[in-house]
């Protein structure tokens, strides 16, 4: 009896800081002294899960749920037999306590599931739905395997490592250079010789006159033509010399200029009169 008053103020203590943890997981688990934060927050979320919902008070178990973990215990050898259920629990002592009327309310939360990046072992606590197995091409879009979204033209998903169907697939943009135009694409292809892409495009863009991309494939932007070489059409793969006779002075041009008459230029890709 003398002991009581603080036993009783022990518990509201304790009640608060579980009632807290509950609601702001990550600011309790920056308190352990553990380096392993994401399995702190799995052992937080499953012990949360028997704290709640506890409408005879927090850590007062649902008879059923107590009757259930004493049969266990006593298959496993850890008690020859199971104690009452009246012999644990002084239920005035809770009914003191006074707790907050929450610790009734339905706890609600998702079982943690962690995640690595594949062939690693460095986990941590899956964020959204990245849980989902998903085949190649596509992203989760709910909880569950299979619960996926093609990806959008424009983006692609594929996990190198697990080709065929995977954990954690994100729809990325295709790089600069690169498009798709289907949708659930695996990979993204090189834009033609004569066309640009920016990043995450669904086709591509053919070079205006004046540039070119160099004869090269999947361009992220195309090439001015130098002095001395023009483009007369869009979406040309290589700028042309100005042939013998014309020049240009200036870059980005769509024609050569003719030289005056009685003049000439002693080569190809002639940039000015001399």
């Amino acid at each position: 009896a003398v002991l009581r008053p603080r036993i009783v103020r022990f518990l509201k203590v304790v009640n608060r800081a579980w009632n807290a943890c509950r609601d702001q997981e990550e600011v309790c688990v920056s308190h352990y002294p553990s380096s392993d934060s994401a399995h702190m927050v799995f052992m937080m979320r499953e012990v949360n899960r028997l704290n709640y919902p506890s409408p005879e008070g927090l850590g007062v178990l649902p008879r059923a749920d107590f009757d259930s973990m004493m049969t266990f215990a006593e298959q496993i050898g850890l008690v020859s037999s199971p104690p009452s259920y009246d012999e644990v629990v002084d239920m005035s002592l809770m009914q003191e306590v006074a707790q907050d009327p929450s610790v009734a309310e339905p706890y609600d939360k998702p079982v943690i599931r962690f995640c690595a990046p594949y062939g690693s072992s460095d986990y941590r606590v899956c964020q959204g739905f990245e849980h989902t197995l998903c085949p190649a091409g596509s992203q989760p879009s709910g909880p569950g395997d299979g619960n996926c979204t093609s990806c959008p033209p424009g983006r692609f998903s594929f996990e190198p490592k697990s080709p065929l169907e995977a954990r954690m697939l994100t729809c990325q943009a295709c790089p600069a250079g690169k498009f798709n135009s289907g949708s659930g694409a695996t990979e993204c292809e090189l834009c033609s010789a004569g066309t640009f892409a920016v990043q995450g495009q669904d086709t591509c863009t053919a070079c205006p006159s004046g540039r070119s991309t160099d004869s090269s494939r999947g361009a992220p932007l195309c090439s001015v033509c130098a002095p001395g070489r023009f483009s007369s059409k869009n979406g040309s793969a290589e700028c042309t010399m100005c042939s013998k006779g014309q020049y240009q002075e200036v870059a980005e041009a769509e024609a050569c200029k003719p030289c005056g008459t009685g003049m000439t230029t002693e080569l190809l890709g002639a940039s000015k009169l001399e």
